[in-house]
């Protein structure tokens, strides 16, 4: 029989179990028995084999450990706790095991994202061992002659720009936004905001300057046409979904309501500002204290996710904007600055397709949610995170080694 083995260390001597000992997967749903899973609230393990989606949900886990306790733990309470040590972050939703069978033990780690989108990421590192690897390979350097032969079939470089594009036209900074003319959305948008031939690595501080000045145009847009939910991303690379090589984003308004992870993230934040004036800042506090923080100013703040979907995943957080129109001329500079940095850095870390999604808060209705960027590499490793569907990903590279690199690059 294979065997687990819950690698963490208890609290004390006092602590029900020996942690220490392999234990069988039918004595591991045996432990998933109500307070039994409880040593000190902050030391909870869940057995891989649980089978209940109470392990996918922050608030749920929150309210199980108030049932297992009889009450005697208040959510408040719970709450306040989070804020306090990552040691206690680390350990809420998050459960490390070994994995014996007769050719191999790996170490395998299983972490509950927290606290907004509840999906389950397991990490191991022995996924890249495998023979069968992609490889990942830098951005290739377009030579001036590739550059050139390439603009001259962009439909979105002069002189096809005026055969192939929709009106109107709007042009800003020599880049030029067009009407979408393949929408998903209403008021769809493709916004050139770097010259072609532009790479991962050579996106600049300047190019991202033109990507937040046409967003927040944009954005103001929709708001007076009274559109409240809104997308912005950007496609980079073929994996990614990019069919134009000219650098572009695209924005517009959701023709139906918000996308379910948007809307899980907005859900998330209302539930825990019930018990947290700035719960964005506690959760900031907490990433401050960790090895999860990869950088940060006065405006932005950079994390490797705790629970990451895909390898070398980062997000950025926008302290004081939930939206393109709140932000002002210095938070733009600080933002276009960790974007083409962040950018750079996935670069030397051999991603070359990439998606950056930017959620944003109702424009019309804020609830003071601060918006986001998720940098999502598609290229790396990506037989190991697409094995495993109905919320579950699995990758090989630990969070923190990806904050770690990214600190010691350009000694940020």
């Amino acid at each position: 029989m294979s065997q687990i083995a819950i690698s963490a260390e208890p609290d004390d001597e006092n602590s029900r179990y020996n942690f220490e000992q392999p234990i069988s997967v039918t004595e591991c749903k045996k432990l998933n028995c109500g307070s039994g899973l409880i040593d000190r609230f902050h030391r909870v393990y869940f057995p891989v084999s649980s089978g209940s989606d109470i392990y996918t949900d922050p608030m749920k886990i929150y309210s199980f450990i108030k049932q297992s306790t009889n009450g005697k733990t208040s959510l408040t309470k719970i709450v306040d706790n989070y804020k306090t040590s990552i040691d206690r972050f680390n350990s809420i939703g998050k459960h490390s095991f070994v994995i014996h069978n007769e050719q191999n033990i790996s170490y395998v780690e299983s972490r509950i994202d927290f606290p907004f989108m509840g999906h389950q990421t397991i990490i191991s590192e022995e996924r890249a061992k495998r023979p069968c690897l992609p490889t990942n390979k830098k951005e290739a350097q377009l030579t001036p002659e590739e550059i050139k032969t390439d603009v001259s079939q962009c439909p979105l470089c002069i002189p096809n720009l005026y055969e192939k594009t929709a009106l109107p036209r709007d042009f800003f900074e020599g880049e030029v936004c067009v009407p979408n003319i393949f929408p998903f959305g209403l008021f769809h948008k493709t916004n050139c905001f770097a010259p072609h031939g532009k790479t991962l690595a050579t996106l600049s501080q300047n190019d991202f300057l033109i990507y937040t000045s046409v967003s927040k145009k944009n954005t103001e847009d929709l708001k007076a046409k009274g559109f409240s939910e809104v997308f912005n991303f950007i496609n980079w690379g073929k994996l990614a979904g990019q069919t134009l090589k000219h650098p572009h984003f695209q924005d517009g308004a959701y023709p139906s309501g918000l996308s379910t992870t948007s809307l899980n993230r907005r859900n998330k934040y209302l539930e825990l500002k019930e018990y947290s004036e700035k719960p964005l800042e506690d959760f900031f506090n907490i990433i401050r204290n960790s090895p999860l923080l990869c950088c940060e100013n006065d405006n932005i703040i950079v994390m490797a996710p705790y629970a990451p979907r895909l390898p070398d995943e980062v997000n950025i957080y926008v302290k004081n904007a939930s939206n393109f129109m709140q932000i002002n001329d210095k938070t733009a500079k600080d933002l276009s600055k960790m974007l083409a940095v962040s950018c750079n850095f996935l670069s030397n870390r051999g991603v070359t397709d990439m998606n950056i999604g930017c959620y944003q808060d109702n424009l019309q209705d804020p609830s003071g949610n601060p918006m986001m960027f998720c940098l999502l590499p598609r290229n790396k490793n990506i037989l190991a995170n697409s094995e495993l569907t109905y919320g579950t990903w699995v990758i090989d590279t630990y969070p923190e080694k990806t904050a770690q690199e990214y600190r010691e690059y350009g000694d940020l």
